[in-house]
């Protein structure tokens, strides 16, 4: 876990605080931080003495440590009031962020989307600057004014004998 983005207390002080507070139990489920589980067919964590850990392994269970996690409500990782903290297991935690990850992503790609039509619009622009600058350097060495279609079929048989040549 990258803790760069949270409090330099995230750690030491804020999270074993609400653990605490929250008396070291899933918001949601009620499952005990630090406790062996497995989980069912349901995908729900299951708590085990020593007996029923013996018998999840033999049973080709995998048995771990729960650790529980300290969720951001608002999702603001600068938010550690509290009211805003509070102690997930880990499925909650994921089930808890998955809307606002969704929306992030769907943020993320139209902020990309956004960018690449402003570089297709500033390549259309560059290429009116091209042709209007065709027309210009043609009237300069020959004396004569070609017109912007005329132009653009030059540009077009430039570009054109480039990428053929590239070709070869």
């Amino acid at each position: 876990m990258d803790y760069s983005k949270y409090h330099s207390d995230w750690r030491d002080i804020i999270r074993p605080a609400i653990l605490k507070r929250d008396q070291y139990k899933c918001k949601h489920c009620g499952i005990k931080h630090k406790s062996r589980v497995y989980k069912d067919t349901t995908n729900k964590y299951v708590e085990c003495d020593s007996f029923m850990e013996q018998w999840a392994i033999s049973t080709g269970r995998k048995v771990f440590t729960l650790y529980l996690q300290v969720a951001h409500i608002d999702h603001d990782k600068s938010n550690n009031a509290p009211n805003n903290l509070m102690s997930l297991c880990p499925i909650h935690h994921a089930r808890f962020d998955t809307e606002h990850k969704k929306l992030a992503r769907i943020s993320y790609r139209a902020e990309i989307q956004q960018q690449s039509d402003k570089r297709r619009v500033k390549k259309k622009i560059d290429r009116g600057d091209l042709i209007s600058k065709l027309q210009s350097i043609i009237r300069t060495h020959t004396g004569t004014k070609a017109s912007l279609i005329e132009c653009e079929a030059i540009l077009n048989d430039f570009l054109t004998s480039f990428k053929d040549h590239s070709k070869s």
